[in-house]
């Protein structure tokens, strides 16, 4: 038990050094959410993918460029070009 608990207060040490526990993590999954939400209809334009990275950078920003905001969206914009892939595979089968 005592070696488990020591690992734990390693890696709370840690993540207070890299200013992790500062992060409020329902305000960053509310945005990111959000952010996945307003984008979600996927559109094949360059406007489109200009606003989402453009959106993606002021999201980074606001919360620092910390780490796991950066996962975060990278894993939705991800999501979003398989949509875009999809969407695009289907237009060029119904042509």
């Amino acid at each position: 038990m005592k070696a488990w608990l020591g690992k734990v207060v390693s890696v709370v040490s840690l993540a207070k050094k890299e200013g992790v526990v500062d992060l409020n993590y329902v305000e960053v999954y509310k945005s990111v959410l959000d952010f996945y939400r307003k984008y979600s209809k996927v559109e094949n334009t360059d406007k489109y993918w200009e606003n989402v990275i453009d959106e993606s950078e002021q999201i980074s920003r606001k919360y620092n460029k910390q780490k796991f905001v950066v996962d975060l969206l990278v894993s939705v914009i991800s999501e979003l070009e398989r949509k875009g892939k999809e969407l695009m595979s289907d237009e060029v089968k119904n042509e």
